[in-house]
């Protein structure tokens, strides 16, 4: 099922049940209770975009030798110690238990790194309730790079599966990622009949392929035609590019840094103007401490067409930085221009 959301022309963005599913939680009063002026913020900022909730179906990685293209795993012991789970579900030896506890069994069971569509992390995932559970990654990293795959399933009480968790090849040719070192989900398990219930699982857990010890931290090369947007406490944004198609319309690409160890920060446009006049595509994106994401801001081709926008000669953002855990704080704002 899709929703939409108004925005200040049209209704032009849509989302999945499971997305408003995490703004309904919000409204509903879950957690800390907030003031009408810092609802009015997240939701303008954060919960309309998709990427704050699961992010865009992402990529897959790289070309592992042959010999190890029958699972990574078998390059690493992922065994936790948690032998009976494992026989119990039968699953593969080196299988590593990421949750197990009285409602819930999560699982990684293989690794491909030359899937159809590029890299896959194999699952298996039980539920031991006897309700009816929501199973989504809510956020992952690729050696520390922002890269989300979309994966979300719902078991019935007592159900397990297999699943696949899955990353487009196309993202990792465009962070230039080769090698998987370490593979970074935030799962979250929830009351499928009840969105206001808390969750079961709202947890991290690394998959380390070749082992802690060979894990490589992303570091991008920094190139000649890059600008810096924005750099301060917060945050470091570059431009990194930008290029207009007859598919996406007009892309802004952008890699930002969170220099914070402590909290999560979000970065959203507060309008946007090309050409001097005004063309808001809503945009906004959350990163982890200490981690950067590959972004891009994109204006459809019927956006601009509507806003009478044929070549974009200028950019003007307003770009503002909120800490993702604690929306009482006054968010850093910007004002950004940029020349393709």
């Amino acid at each position: 099922m899709k929703f939409y959301i108004l925005s200040k022309t049209e209704a032009h963005l849509c989302y999945t049940d499971t997305e408003v599913f995490f703004i309904l939680r919000f409204l509903s009063g879950k957690g800390e209770r907030r003031s009408m002026g810092q609802m009015t913020a997240v939701i303008s900022t954060v919960l309309i975009i998709s990427s704050i909730v699961f992010g865009v179906n992402s990529s897959s990685p790289y070309a592992a030798d042959s010999e190890e293209s029958e699972g990574v795993f078998s390059a690493y012991d992922f065994s936790s110690g948690e032998d009976a789970a494992a026989e119990e579900a039968n699953l593969p030896e080196d299988a590593q238990i990421l949750v197990d506890n009285e409602d819930l069994l999560i699982a990684a069971t293989d690794w491909d790194p030359e899937d159809l569509w590029g890299c896959t992390l194999d699952v298996y995932l039980k539920n031991k309730t006897d309700r009816k559970l929501g199973f989504l990654i809510n956020n992952a990293c690729i050696n520390g790079l922002m890269m989300d795959p979309f994966y979300q399933t719902a078991l019935e009480p007592g159900e397990a599966v297999n699943g696949e968790v899955e990353w487009f090849q196309s993202d990792f040719d465009e962070a230039d990622i080769k090698d998987v070192t370490d593979i970074e989900l935030e799962w979250v398990v929830y009351d499928y009949d009840d969105w206001a219930a808390d969750f079961l699982l709202e947890e991290k857990f690394h998959i380390y392929p070749y082992g802690e010890d060979a894990a490589v931290p992303y570091v991008r090369k920094a190139r000649d035609t890059d600008r810096v947007l924005v750099d301060n406490e917060e945050c470091t944004i570059i431009a990194t590019g930008s290029e207009k198609d007859e598919l996406w319309g007009f892309r802004l690409h952008l890699y930002i840094i969170n220099k914070s160890s402590s909290h999560s920060i979000t970065v959203a446009i507060d309008d946007a103007y090309i050409n001097g006049e005004s063309c808001f595509p809503y945009w906004a994106t959350m990163i982890y401490p200490d981690r950067a994401a590959c972004e891009a801001i994109t204006w459809s081709n019927s956006l601009l067409e509507e806003s009478g926008i044929e070549t974009v000669k200028s950019l003007e953002l307003p770009i503002v930085i909120m800490d993702s855990e604690d929306f009482s704080k006054k968010p850093v704002s910007e004002t950004v221009t940029y020349e393709p």
